[in-house]
């Protein structure tokens, strides 16, 4: 049995870089891995950049805060998640 690994990606107005972690870690050639993007309440239109560009792709999940809640506890909502 092949385990399901969860990649945590955090973003919190990285609008300049998103985009090229996402895409990096898409060519994981390990079959069995999804990217799990917390948006930490960007207001820079990097999520709404996230979500045109990889509209679609199966491997992506984002979770969305609607209010700052720092990078700790955004990554513990991510890990939850997985």
């Amino acid at each position: 049995m092949n385990p399901t690994v969860s990649v945590i990606i955090l973003n919190r107005n990285d609008k300049e870089y998103i985009v090229d972690c996402i895409r990096n870690v898409l060519k994981i050639r390990y079959p069995y891995f999804e990217i799990i993007l917390v948006d930490d309440a960007s207001t820079d239109g990097s999520l709404e950049l996230v979500q045109k560009m990889f509209k679609g792709c199966p491997l992506l999940r984002i979770i969305s805060l609607r209010k700052h809640v720092g990078r700790t506890n955004a990554r513990n909502i991510g890990a939850l998640d997985a």
